[in-house]
């Protein structure tokens, strides 16, 4: 990775409630990705434990080539991207294709959300 600025794509915030509206935790999920066409991006999401969970599962198979510097904090700013299972263990075995569809799905930012 080249030492130029890389751009940031903040891809939206959950609510602190949850469908019963009661408070939740939301943490904020943020890893760079490397884009089709060499560019790095980095990724912000604001999730509840369940869809860290969920998108951290896709995120764990991809290879240091492709995605580094994943991290999950509090509002606080307190690290807790070991606190969650999809980070915690063992890279599990997965086929290339699984792969290909994680890192499709990780990659994709609307353009127009990506500065130059």
């Amino acid at each position: 990775m080249s030492t130029q600025t890389i751009p940031t794509v903040h891809l939206g915030t959950v609510s602190n409630r949850d469908a019963r509206g009661r408070f939740v935790a939301v943490y904020t999920l943020q890893y760079q990705i490397k884009q089709r066409d060499g560019r790095w991006i980095r990724i912000t999401r604001g999730l509840h434990a369940d869809g860290v969970e969920r998108l951290g599962r896709h995120l764990a198979i991809l290879p240091e080539e492709v995605v580094v510097n994943i991290g999950v904090s509090d509002a606080r700013g307190e690290d807790y991207t070991f606190d969650f299972e999809c980070f915690a263990g063992d890279e599990p075995v997965v086929s290339a294709a699984r792969r290909a569809m994680a890192y499709q799905l990780m990659s994709f930012v609307p353009s127009e959300q990506v500065a130059a």
